[in-house]
């Protein structure tokens, strides 16, 4: 959210999440945002913040089942139906598993998903369908629904659990590193400019006509 709004100075925006999170994240002022962020909290199974034109999750679909996602997905079209009923957009930021038996980053998220989530998994392209299917069933409220897929990302989370990750590929965590660079086709990491620079694109005039599309940050995994 900081990155998406320290590129777009004009947008403000919403940091939710359960009272337990807020309460140690950092604050706007902290991050140089005040009168433009405002932290609010919930659960977004019972609502979602009122009066956006737009929501983005980064890494949140994968933590539930279809039926829980249905849910979440479904109040915040009701909510862009009643507060932006021509300019709403919903982005997902979430790994794509490729069809390939080959190691792979959504992978290593995949077992974390079914060990520590309720339902929670890794999806393969059937997100594009699902993408299309939600695109399909509010574009005529003027809403437009897209799929972010980031690549490999250095996070706080790969940074604590690569290592052992590498250990047990018998690799070092840098060559762990190295060939995630190596399978995406910009040929590096990405970072979390990549995807909000994306995200604004989309959120843009620009990208306006822009629905049901899964776009892969890195180029993926896969040559065709």
């Amino acid at each position: 959210l900081a990155q998406i709004l320290r590129r777009n100075p004009a947008l403000q925006g919403v940091l939710f999440d359960l009272p337990e999170v807020v309460a140690h994240a950092p604050t706007p002022a902290d991050l140089g945002f005040t009168g433009r962020m405002t932290l609010e909290s919930g659960s977004m199974f019972e609502r979602v913040p009122e009066g956006c034109d737009a929501y983005i999750m980064k890494h949140i679909i994968h933590d539930w089942s279809d039926e829980h996602c249905h849910r979440v997905l479904r109040l915040m079209c009701d909510q862009l139906a009643a507060h932006a009923p021509k300019t709403g957009r919903v982005f997902l930021a979430e790994m794509i598993v490729p069809h390939t038996p080959d190691p792979h980053p959504s992978k290593f998220l995949d077992i974390e998903m079914l060990v520590m989530t309720p339902g929670g998994k890794e999806r393969t392209l059937v997100v594009n369908g699902f993408t299309k299917s939600c695109a399909w069933e509010v574009g005529t409220l003027g809403i437009t629904v897209n799929s972010i897929c980031p690549g490999a990302i250095e996070t706080d989370m790969m940074m604590n659990e690569g290592p052992a990750a590498a250990e047990s590929m018998g690799i070092s965590y840098q060559d762990l590193l190295n060939w995630f660079s190596s399978e995406s086709a910009i040929k590096r990491l990405n970072d979390v400019e990549d995807v909000a620079l994306v995200a604004s694109l989309l959120a843009s005039d620009a990208g306006a006509g822009i629905t049901g599309s899964l776009i892969s940050v890195d180029g993926g995994t896969a040559p065709y």
